[in-house]
């Protein structure tokens, strides 16, 4: 795991990315990412996203249940960074 938290790190620090990001770590994308399958198709597919056999897991430890989970392109187009070549 130190490996991908010193790579993310290095990624953060290479795209010039600083203190507001400082929450942004492995686990907190991975756990963001499994909330938002979770909630957009099942709990199964968030279980399967995170390679876990027991879904009660994915629930308990990793699917936020208070998010709000907007699945809008509009929404997500606004996270990307300006000029980065994308319609």
């Amino acid at each position: 795991m130190s490996s991908i938290r010193r790579s993310f790190n290095s990624a953060k620090k290479e795209a010039n990315i600083h203190t507001d990001f400082d929450w942004a770590t492995p686990h907190t994308l991975r756990k963001t990412a499994v909330t938002v399958v979770a909630h957009a198709a099942s709990l199964e597919e968030g279980a399967r996203q995170a390679g876990h056999t027991d879904d009660r897991v994915t629930e308990r430890n990793y699917v936020d249940s208070t998010m709000k989970v907007a699945l809008n392109g509009v929404v997500l187009q606004s996270l990307a960074p300006k000029g980065n070549g994308s319609p």
